[in-house]
């Protein structure tokens, strides 16, 4: 459920992303192939706020033909299963800051 990892991730503000990093992140991996997102089937799961500023689940999934993208209430019932992703602010910041070549 969601409530209990935004709690664990600090609150709605520590676990919010926006929906620029999570086009980022699938922009980076544009053919599935390996990345911070799961491309295996398995859903990555980022909160962002909508439109009236209301907290939602974001969830990202690579198929066969691209990324899949859903987004739902924080309240849904709907648990999450073992072995799914979930970012926060700082994960996609470090993720953001790993992926840029380092200077020699």
């Amino acid at each position: 459920m969601d409530a209990p990892i935004i709690a664990e991730l600090g609150g709605n503000e520590k676990a919010e992303t926006t929906l620029t990093e999570v086009f980022s992140l699938m922009e980076k991996q544009p053919n599935g192939e390996e990345g911070a997102l799961l491309n295996n089937g398995w859903w990555n799961i980022l909160y962002v706020k909508d439109q009236n500023g209301v907290l939602r689940t974001v969830s990202v999934c690579w198929l066969v033909d691209g990324w899949n993208v859903y987004a739902r209430s924080v309240g849904d019932p709907y648990g999450w299963y073992d072995g799914y992703q979930v970012f926060s602010r700082n994960s996609v910041l470090e993720s953001s800051e790993t992926s840029v070549p380092a200077q020699a």
